[in-house]
């Protein structure tokens, strides 16, 4: 009996003992359900807030494309940018720097649940024509193949315009070539003439003279505008446009090199990893020598500049690749191109400008002309006897080169594109 008693006491004891368990166990199990659906719920919400992300983010873009092809050819400054009515929608404003010679294109997009983003488009503002105008000291008189040809990726109707204010224009033998326009302002007769012989090879632009203009019948191309009264406006130069550090400064991220030697100059050129500027005023007369491998555009500033015979710049493959050799204002430094021998050596990838409003001086041609566009106060050459120029037309880096109208001005390629917080 006293087993019996025993065994019948424990088992009564066991039976209370797994009450608390289930109890235990349906509490865990109410936990676990609601800590999954809280998990489910909170993944809907964030997918939710994605889609409305995602949502936001496109209608800005769609604003920033919309607004582009709204803005189409000339006169950019001057467009009204469309809104969306369809949700998502976006709002986009276009506002113009003529100052700082850019193009912001600002879209907010709105997704249906309000999620809203806003993205920003800065492009510069390209002249339609780019300065072209070569200001030739004194006479030129043409040996050999001397002259200006095209950049075989420049269009062919665009040429630039040489431009002597005292001497005289000499073509002489069958290998010049003069894609340009000829402008001699020099009062006769010791300026303001040209000499066409008839072996003379190419003249494509129209030349003006205030002088006599002989032998031009042996040109069919170009217009011959002799004896032209000193009054008429083709012969006042348009003025210098003046180029700041400020100026550049805005169009391009800064980046320094350590210390003005032409190897340290040319690995800050090469190690770019986006446009950018390599400011060496203030640190003496510049060199650059050896072998550039652009990958980026970049603009080098310096109070002068030699680029020695042998000097090689590549552009490689992809988008053309340009860089500006600038003396900014109120600098006019001299910029030496030493074109004796080999001369300076450019791939059809590449081009270049050199800007000053001193002196250009372009040394002995060689055999390899400069590929780009010059822009100073004067040109001089000594000997020139060949191709001293393939033209490609390149605006100023961030200069406004018609103040307030910007009807001439076209866009540029993307300057840089950002998410601006709201």
């Amino acid at each position: 009996m006293t087993t019996t008693r025993v065994l019948v006491r424990l088992m009564r004891s066991e039976r209370g003992a797994a009450l608390p368990m289930v109890l235990l166990v349906f509490v865990l199990s109410i936990g676990l359900v609601g800590a999954l659906l809280t998990a489910i719920f909170g993944s809907s919400q964030v997918s939710a807030n994605v889609r409305g992300g995602i949502q936001s983010e496109a209608a800005a873009e769609a604003g920033i494309d919309r607004a582009l092809g709204t803005i189409g050819g000339n006169n950019p400054c001057g467009v009204t940018a469309p809104a969306s009515t369809i949700e998502p929608v976006y709002q986009t404003t276009i506002s113009c720097n003529l100052t700082q010679h850019r193009l912001t294109i600002s879209s907010i997009g709105t997704a249906p649940d309000g999620s809203r983003q806003k993205i920003e488009a800065v492009y510069p503002l390209v002249p339609e024509n780019a300065p072209g105008w070569l200001q030739m000291s004194g006479s030129v008189v043409l040996q050999g193949r001397g002259g200006i040809g095209r950049h075989p990726q420049h269009p062919e109707d665009d040429i630039p315009t040489m431009f002597l204010p005292t001497g005289n224009f000499s073509c002489a033998t069958r290998q010049n070539i003069y894609k340009a326009n000829v402008i001699l302002a020099g009062s006769p007769p010791s300026g303001g003439g040209a000499t066409i012989n008839h072996n003379c090879g190419e003249i494509t632009g129209d030349v003006w003279a205030r002088g006599d203009i002989s032998g031009s019948g042996n040109l069919t191309g170009p217009k011959f505008h002799p004896n032209t009264p000193s009054t008429h406006p083709i012969f006042r130069r348009p003025p210098f446009v003046e180029l700041t550090k400020d100026d550049i400064g805005s169009y391009f991220e800064t980046e320094l090199s350590p210390a003005n030697t032409a190897t340290a100059i040319r690995n800050a050129v090469q190690g770019l990893s986006r446009p950018g500027v390599v400011d060496l005023t203030g640190k003496g007369p510049v060199e650059l020598s050896g072998t550039y491998n652009l990958r980026h555009d970049v603009v080098i500033l310096a109070d002068s500049f030699t680029v020695s015979r042998g000097t090689q710049f590549n552009g490689g493959s992809g988008d053309l690749k340009r860089f500006w050799l600038v003396v900014p204002a109120p600098g006019d430094g001299e910029i030496v191109l030493d074109q004796q021998g080999s001369g300076i050596g450019f791939d059809d990838n590449a081009v270049g400008m050199v800007y000053t409003s001193g002196l250009v001086s372009i040394l002995s041609q060689g055999n390899s002309p400069w590929s780009g566009t010059v822009y100073a106060g004067e040109v001089e050459m000594t000997n020139p006897n060949n191709i001293f120029l393939r033209y490609y037309a390149m605006p100023l880096p961030g200069a406004d080169l018609t103040p307030g109208n910007p009807v001439d001005l076209t866009l540029g390629a993307l300057t840089y594109q950002r998410n601006v917080p709201l």
